[in-house]
C-alpha cells in the first residue's frame, strides 16, 4: 500500500515559533512555557499549555511577552526559545512522526485549549511511573518516540482522557 508521507505531514498540526521560558524559582522548581495570549492583547503572554499550544509568530512578539513577564515580581527571569512541534492528530499517522525528541500530550475534554505536556521521568523530580510533566522535569522530553507513545497510552488508560504524541524541539535564543 502506498503512503503519501507529504500528505500525512500536512495533516499533522505543526507548531513553529517562539516561547518564553521562565526560570524555575527555588520554591517550585517549575519551568513554564508561555506563548501568545489567544484571548486578549493584554497581557501579551499566556501559559503555552492553556492557550491551545500557540507560540509567538515572531521573535519581536516573544520579546514583548518576555518584558511583560519579567515585570511581574514573582518571575525572576524569562528566556526566549524557538519551539518546533509536530502533533499527531490521527493514530494512523504516528509512524510518520520523526525527530530526536518527543512528548506525550494529555488533552482536556472540558477545556479544548488545555493540554499537559509530558516528558521522561527525572530522578529527584516529581513524576509518575515513566513520565513527568515537562514543566516539572526541567523540560526534558523523551528521547524515543516509543517511550512517548507508551506514556500517551498510560495517560489514556489512567486518566480516561485523550492523549497523543508530538515531536518536540526547544532551542534557546541568544541575546
Amino acid at each position: 500500500m502506498y503512503i503519501n508521507k507529504e500528505l500525512i505531514l500536512k495533516l499533522m498540526r505543526h507548531i513553529q515559533g517562539y516561547v518564553c521560558v521562565i526560570a524555575p524559582t527555588d520554591m517550585t522548581g517549575i519551568e513554564l512555557l508561555f506563548g501568545r495570549n489567544t484571548e486578549s492583547s493584554s497581557p501579551p503572554y499566556r501559559n503555552f499549555e492553556t492557550n491551545g499550544l500557540t507560540s509567538y509568530a515572531t521573535k519581536r512578539e516573544a520579546e514583548r511577552g518576555k518584558k511583560a513577564l519579567e515585570e511581574r515580581p514573582t518571575i525572576p527571569e524569562a528566556r526566549i526559545a524557538r519551539i518546533a512541534m509536530s502533533v499527531v492528530e490521527r493514530e494512523e499517522d504516528l509512524e510518520q512522526l520523526t525527530g530526536r525528541a518527543f512528548v506525550a500530550i494529555q488533552l482536556s475534554k472540558e477545556f479544548p485549549k488545555d493540554a499537559l505536556l509530558f516528558g521522561r521521568r527525572v530522578e529527584g523530580r516529581p513524576g509518575f511511573d515513566t513520565r513527568a510533566q515537562l514543566r516539572e522535569n526541567g523540560l526534558k522530553p523523551y528521547r524515543k518516540r516509543a517511550d512517548a507513545e507508551y506514556a500517551a497510552s498510560e495517560i489514556r488508560r489512567q486518566a480516561w482522557t485523550p492523549a497523543t504524541v508530538a515531536s518536540f524541539r526547544l532551542t534557546y535564543v541568544r541575546g
